[in-house]
């Protein structure tokens, strides 16, 4: 018996040695627990974990929270060198599967996808309710994030389960068993009317005929009040049917029998192309030319459902068997008893090339250390020498056929990043629209479905119309006018705004650049602000700063985290609105993280407001602010005071602002003559432009570049600061891609409903599109952004299109990111160093 149980399919219990433990001092302790246990295929940075565990601290202090409350795990659970419950190292934690350990989660697993009734009846008695039930961590998303879709993944697993048991005692005519299940089934899921269906006719093979009619009145009673809708039209019909005491069609008595409802399955779409193949390759079969298919896929991602299908459309009996880690690890251990192959692309010995592709097939880079892990001791080192060709093998056949590559072949994994997708554009987006009220009675246009035309709509053309929307749902399935959508996008706000957050907070990755300079940061945020002209008719509600520019804008406030790419906070305000009143960026600040923004958020008092919460701030000196020598409090003129300095760059100490007082460090670089000349020439043409003159003064500052910082000279050169600073162009080159790419300055509505369904449909695709590249992160070439956009926009529709799929959208993401390696590449010959190359270049800290 395992001395450590964990129990997490439900509320949270943990025992040892047969005793509950209770003694967890901070909640952090139980999620860090539960997030071990079930990731324990794989290591963990202890960088990675206090990220996801305090998001909003600085990188230090999460660091030493992540440590206060391991220990207090550790003393929880009994965790020694001798029980060896966690893999504990210096830079990495893992959860020891090895150890005397029990958990529910992995037994549950196991035992779902085995191909043994008793076995799949003893996991989902495991199953006692959702996962980690009632369990909550507040301060972090991304947790939050990451407990839905587990939750979401062993529910649909345990769904699967229970219809698998259900119909293979059906198909033994044990009905009484089958009821069982389906009853558990519609414990899970009350609004499954496929199993209430099935649920009448075994009550009615069993004599209950009163009790099928009395489930159906207490369904009825239930979506009249939850949903407001009534039943399916063929529920009722069976209804009817029931209560007439007609017998059900085509229904002989037991035990050859199979009820009606079994053929009332969840509809079987988006497999056509899948089962033609499987079907195809039956009839090769039956012709002598044998062959093994494998299917592989994500839990929940329509496996089981396609083998049913072929099984029925073929009148055939299939038992599948499932591929896991430790099947693999045999296969591996059987195929170490040869020689290794040569895994090249040509001929092969027809044995071996089975063995190989059977192999390759399977593995994935999530479980090839698991699978190493598995393999028995006498076969280790063969199979280490087994699994570098067969990874090649398996990379090649990814890339066959779409490229022709020329050095070592480049495989990513996007398999984690298709749970994220779905549940977010059909979960979540189910449950906004119902709290929004933009779901308030049966629609066939329902929220999920509206989110999807729009998101991906925009996404495959930037200026679509009404027509080219209603396109996109008919693409999607529904069909739809102008009217009827018109009438929708007037419905649209706020469930589109709050769909806008969640993805923010969901669609994040823990894969920030590798660039030594900045380690010593826990972020780096630049702040600034597209301006989008709309129609003069709006200009009461979105005023412009007039003159040369519009009448009617709408202002986009961006802040950007460039080591991972995440954009928050992102607000709205009205152009005429200036920068400097805007303060969403230092709302919730990062300790330890460097701000950049230009001089246009310019503000002392957010300075100080940086300083005081430990972060750090850059930025470019407004030359109308007062200056004070620090040492005897008088104040400087700027200009006498940099024409005394005979260095080109100067690093000194002043007091800015004159009732603040901010310390600042300060570094001076004087511009060459020829780049002076045009940054005034410049000036003059902007100056020209807005009616005004400038002074003889400000002309001759400009041949200065003057930075304030409070970031010490140990953290970073001067050097270092020039450069850093000029990475804030990185968020001006997004702002050109949203409009030259998107159009996101050229909204086509009227009304200020249309316009902000348009505005958060393509910010929520600004979000949702570097989330699916982020693979490539640790890409050595860097990508195009316009050349990543052009491919997002060819396979958006596809996307749209996957999303009842796991299977479906990890293909998808693959040829995605299959084409960005192909063709969406910076070019090489590049004479300019990228800002990034620049980055690399610097090192660490003094």
């Amino acid at each position: 018996m395992a001395r450590l149980a964990l129990s997490l399919l439900g509320t949270f219990q943990v025992t040892l040695d047969g005793q509950p433990i209770r003694r967890f001092r901070v909640n952090t302790a139980r999620a860090l627990l539960a997030y071990l246990a079930v990731e324990a295929d794989r290591p963990h940075h202890r960088e990675t974990l206090a990220g996801l565990l305090w998001p909003d601290v600085a990188n230090a202090v999460a660091i030493n929270n992540l440590r206060h409350a391991l220990s207090d795990l550790r003393k929880a659970i009994g965790d020694t060198e001798a029980t060896a419950y966690l893999h504990i190292t210096r830079h990495m934690l893992q959860f020891n599967l090895a150890s005397e350990s029990w958990l529910d989660t992995q037994a549950f697993r196991n035992g779902v996808q085995s191909d043994d009734p008793v076995r799949q009846a003893q996991a989902v008695g495991l199953y006692r309710g959702p996962f980690l039930d009632g369990f909550s961590l507040n301060t972090s998303p991304a947790f939050e994030e990451w407990l839905i879709v587990r939750q979401q993944q062993y529910h649909q697993l345990a769904v699967g389960a229970l219809r698998q048991l259900a119909d293979w005692h059906i198909r033994r005519g044990e009905y009484p068993t089958a009821q069982r299940h389906v009853q558990h089934l519609l414990e899970l899921e009350p609004w499954h009317e496929q199993a209430l269906s099935l649920l009448m006719e075994l009550l009615t093979l069993d004599g209950r005929r009163t009790e099928a009619l009395a489930q159906y009145d207490a369904y009825r009673r239930l979506i009249d009040r939850e949903l407001g809708v009534p039943p399916a039209p063929e529920l009722t019909a069976q209804y009817d049917r029931l209560r007439a005491g007609q017998p059900p069609p085509d229904l002989t008595p037991p035990p050859r029998s199979v009820p009606a409802a079994l053929s009332t399955r969840t509809a079987f779409v988006a497999r056509d192309a899948e089962l033609a193949r499987l079907s195809a390759s039956l009839d090769r079969a039956r012709a002598g030319s044998g062959q093994i298919i494998f299917i592989t896929g994500e839990a929940g991602s329509g496996k089981t459902t396609l083998i049913d299908e072929f099984g029925l459309v073929n009148s055939l009996v299939i038992r599948p068997r499932y591929l896991h880690p430790p099947r693999l690890a045999t296969m591996i251990a059987w195929l170490a008893q040869s020689n290794p192959p040569r895994c090249s692309m040509g001929n092969r010995a027809i044995e071996t090339e089975i063995k190989v592709k059977a192999l390759a097939q399977c593995l994935t880079l999530q479980n090839v250390e698991q699978v190493a892990a598995e393999v028995g001791v006498a076969h280790r080192r063969q199979a280490k020498e087994w699994l570098s060709p067969v990874l090649t093998f398996a990379r090649d056949l990814w890339h066959a056929g779409s490229q022709k590559t020329k050095g070592p072949v480049i495989m990513l994994d996007v398999t984690n990043l298709a749970p994220q997708l779905q549940v977010f554009f059909t979960q979540t987006a189910k449950a906004i629209a119902r709290q929004t009220k933009f779901e308030q009675r049966e629609s066939k246009l329902t929220g999920p479905l509206f989110l999807q035309s729009v998101v991906f709509g925009f996404e495959e053309q930037p200026q679509a119309g009404l027509t080219d929307l209603i396109e996109t749902l008919d693409d999607l399935g529904v069909t739809l006018t102008q009217q009827g959508l018109q009438d929708r996008i007037l419905d649209a706000v706020p469930f589109l705004p709050t769909m806008f957050e969640h993805s923010l907070r969901l669609f994040r990755h823990d894969l920030p650049l590798e660039l030594a300079v900045l380690k010593q940061f826990s972020g780096l945020f630049i702040t600034d602000s597209p301006v989008i002209a709309l129609p003069e008719s709006l200009r009461t509600e979105f005023p412009g700063c007039g003159g040369s520019g519009s009448e009617a804008a709408l202002k986009i406030q961006l802040t950007l985290e460039l080591l991972t790419g995440a954009m928050d906070p992102v607000d709205f305000q009205t152009g005429r609105s200036a920068d400097q009143g805007y303060d969403g960026h230092v709302h919730q600040l990062r300790p330890g993280a460097l701000y950049l923004s230009d001089l246009g958020y310019f503000v002392l008092q957010h300075f100080q407001q940086l300083d005081q919460q430990k972060a750090y701030f850059l930025s470019r000196l407004d030359l109308k602010t007062a200056i004070f020598d620090p040492a005897s409090g008088d104040r400087l003129e700027l200009l006498a005071w940099l024409r005394s300095q005979t260095d080109p760059t100067v690093e000194t100490q002043w007091l800015v602002g004159a009732e603040e007082k901010l310390a600042c460090r300060v570094l001076v670089t004087k511009l060459p003559p020829e780049v002076a000349d045009r940054r005034r020439q410049k000036a003059r043409e902007a100056a020209r432009r807005k009616g005004r003159t400038l002074s003889p003064r400000h002309l001759e500052l400009l041949s200065w570049n003057i930075y304030i910082t409070n970031v010490p000279p140990a953290r970073l050169t001067l050097p270092q600061v020039l450069v850093l600073y000029a990475v804030r162009w990185q968020i001006e080159l997004i702002f050109k891609v949203w409009k030259s790419q998107r159009a996101l300055d050229r909204v086509a509505g009227r009304r200020r409903e249309r316009i902000l369904t348009e505005s958060y449909a393509q910010l929520i695709g600004v979000v949702v599109t570097p989330f699916l590249i982020a693979p490539l992160r640790t890409v050595d070439r860097e990508l195009s952004p316009v050349k990543v956009q052009h491919l997002v926009r060819h396979y958006a529709l596809r996307l749209a299109q996957s999303l009842g799929s796991l299977e479906q959208i990890v293909t998808v993401l693959n040829q995605l990111i299959t084409r960005c390696l192909k063709s969406a590449l910076k070019d090489q010959h590049r004479k300019r160093l990228s800002t990034l190359q620049q980055l690399q270049t610097l090192g660490g800290a003094c």
